[in-house]
């Protein structure tokens, strides 16, 4: 079961995490720089890194926007969370550096990449990637 860390840690955190980048990147929505923190789980809105995501906009425009707007469809991606759904097991599809692809969150606000869902995509520019494997 999850606990909640003091909002403020748990901000710096997923800011961390995010690079400051939206890790949402839905195409034709994303305003790029992140500036909001969306809860995947809205039940408890515990503040533990797994349960969130830095987005871009808020609850109205951006990919936070676009949650808040189609949450069956964010569903599908492991953005919103519905009853029974846990953020620190159910995987999301979202960016990390530049590569788009399905990741568990922890709450120490590491990623682990879902091999099970998808190969990650890269866009088409080149950029060195480095994985960090822990064990």
């Amino acid at each position: 079961m999850l606990t909640t860390f003091p909002e403020a840690k748990a901000r710096g955190i997923v800011r961390t995490r995010s690079g400051g980048k939206c890790e949402v990147a839905r195409a034709g929505v994303c305003l790029g720089e992140a500036h909001s923190m969306h809860h995947r789980r809205k039940e408890g809105r515990l503040w533990n890194p797994a349960n969130i995501l830095h987005t871009c906009g808020d609850g109205t425009r951006g990919c936070h926007g676009w949650i808040e707007s189609h949450p069956t469809l964010a569903n599908e991606e492991g953005l919103w969370l519905f009853a029974g759904e846990k953020p620190e097991t159910t995987s999301c599809h979202m960016r990390w550096e530049n590569l788009m692809s399905w990741f568990t969150l922890d709450d120490e606000g590491l990623l682990h990449w879902d091999t099970t869902l998808s190969e990650p995509v890269a866009p088409a520019t080149t950029h060195r990637m480095i994985f960090i494997c822990r064990r």
